[in-house]
């Protein structure tokens, strides 16, 4: 039951395999069997749920400020296609200016030194 007696790719790998599964809902039979190895088990969960969390918690402010800007964009447009309404601007005119603005929207602008 030891893993002194096994080949040392066979121990590489169950390390592997146990460092994985800390940090995934992934499950392993090996299990502490020891106050040390207890420790550090738990360090490496903490560690883990750490790390999946700040993951997890970056991709929802991204998403979020995403949305946002999305958000943003629809109005500035739709405000710039009621300003042409009511200008009472040729619709040509309009489409036109329209693609101007969404393209200069659109295009990413360069950082500055104080970015």
């Amino acid at each position: 039951d030891t893993y002194a007696d096994t080949t040392i790719m066979f121990q590489y790998f169950t390390a592997v395999h146990w460092s994985i599964t800390q940090m995934t809902p992934g499950s392993m039979e090996l299990s502490p069997k020891n106050s040390l190895e207890r420790f550090f088990n738990i360090l490496c969960l903490i560690f883990g749920l750490l790390f999946f969390s700040t993951l997890v918690s970056t991709l929802s402010a991204k998403m979020t400020h995403f949305r946002m800007k999305r958000e943003e964009r629809t109005k500035m447009l739709a405000q710039l296609r009621r300003f042409l309404r009511q200008s009472q601007v040729d619709p040509r005119l309009g489409v036109k200016l329209q693609r101007q603005v969404v393209e200069r929207i659109s295009a990413s602008k360069p950082l500055i030194f104080t970015d």
